[in-house]
């Protein structure tokens, strides 16, 4: 992080005007796309619930087969989402400029088609099919503030790194699930995730240009600090170690920008 903010400023030094004025300050109204895939293989479970429907009556009735499939896979992909929010800005001078701001992020990991393999029934039965996982997506929802050092390096062009906290707003999986509907029997099929950490911190590196006319287009990587994961590793197959799952993401927004 040091080499980084040195680096930055050594930029700065070399840097032409930037387009807001110096000791003024802005609002940026921004919109945008993230595609985000965090690091280590995310765990998740699939719930498998069986239960028998009794004859001559009709109703449901606890058969006693039910379990949890436990998984971990490498099957990721990468999941898209959208951003949005606004951002304020002071510019110290015409290189060197300071950035607050506030958005909802979608974010999160997809996962596609994967097999859950047979659910085995007592007295010699035909296994159940519980057939494929199409593409489940662990759905994380934050609302972030990142906080950004803006270095003017040619024109409108700026360098930028800093920090960013993000609250956790929803933590959900969802999937596509096709079990076998078999007689006789009500087949439930549940997808879920380990339990999300409510806050999470990275740190976001990217770059920005500001058009004449208010226009701003901003890139950012971000990389997590620290666990995305409370809790759940144990239950849901990984190993002994504990890896831990950080995210990583790209976002690119547009924005206009409102010097005040």
């Amino acid at each position: 992080m040091k080499k980084l903010v040195l680096t930055l400023m050594l930029f700065c030094g070399l840097a032409a005007r930037a387009q807001q004025k110096p000791r003024t300050w802005s609002i940026t109204p921004k919109i945008g796309l993230n595609i985000s895939n965090p690091t280590n293989h995310p765990p998740f479970y699939v719930g498998t619930v069986i239960e028998e429907i009794i004859p001559n009556d009709g109703t449901i009735h606890q058969a006693g087969f039910s379990m949890v499939r436990d998984m971990m896979t490498t099957a990721t992909a990468i999941k898209s989402g959208w951003a949005g929010g606004v951002e304020a800005q002071y510019q110290f001078n015409s290189r060197l400029g300071i950035s607050l701001g506030a958005y909802y992020s979608q974010q999160g990991v997809r996962y596609d088609n994967i097999a859950l393999g047979d659910e085995a029934l007592p007295d010699g039965q035909e296994p159940i099919k519980l057939g494929i996982a199409k593409q489940m997506n662990a759905k994380t929802d934050y609302i972030t503030m990142p906080i950004l050092l803006n270095c003017y390096v040619y024109k409108g062009l700026a360098l930028k790194v800093g920090l960013q906290p993000a609250y956790n707003v929803v933590a959900e999986a969802q999937a596509d699930l096709d079990a076998e509907v078999r007689e006789g029997y009500w087949i439930k099929v549940q997808a879920g995730m380990a339990e999300v950490h409510k806050l999470d911190v990275t740190v976001p590196v990217g770059l920005s240009y500001d058009f004449p006319n208010g226009l701003m287009i901003d890139l950012r990587y971000h990389t997590g600090i620290g666990n995305l994961y409370s809790s759940g590793w144990e239950g849901l197959g990984a190993r002994d170690d504990k890896p831990k799952s950080r995210t990583s993401m790209f976002q690119l927004t547009v924005g206009y920008k409102f010097e005040l």
